[in-house]
């Protein structure tokens, strides 16, 4: 359940009970969680840190980039990863098209698993404890 008063929200933190959901996430997660970093920055990041936070190159999500691109909701630049104006603007669209297999936004904002998830990689903690580290 979530709590809306500060109060509540330190005391649970205090007691441990602050984490209303956990799950390990996958491989494919991956490039989903880089682009919801990315391309909230309006200059965007360079292409390589793809590889560099997530292990995966572009590759991965090459489809979804050309899509973008011909949506005019990314830059054509392949270095980098940098939404256009008009996807700044409709940037959960833009999110969307990165969404993995099995995953469908619902009329509400919510987002539906349709499928099993993915056994985890035994490399995600690393992966994602890199992507932590600052730049």
């Amino acid at each position: 359940m979530r709590t809306k008063h500060p109060q509540q929200q330190m005391d649970e933190v205090k007691a441990g009970a602050h984490v209303a959901y956990t799950r390990t996430l996958t491989r494919s997660d991956l490039s989903f969680e880089l682009m919801m970093n990315a391309l909230r920055l309006s200059k965007g990041v360079p292409a390589t840190l793809s590889e560099e936070r997530t292990g995966q190159t572009l590759v991965v999500c090459a489809a979804a980039l050309e899509r973008a691109r011909t949506r005019d909701l990314q830059e054509a630049d392949p270095g980098r990863l940098k939404p256009t104006l008009q996807g700044s603007r409709l940037l959960n669209d833009l999110l969307e098209l990165f969404l993995p297999a099995g995953i469908v936004p619902e009329p509400d904002g919510k987002l539906q698993v349709q499928s099993h998830p993915v056994a985890p990689h035994e490399t995600s903690k690393s992966v994602l404890n890199s992507m932590q580290k600052p730049t």
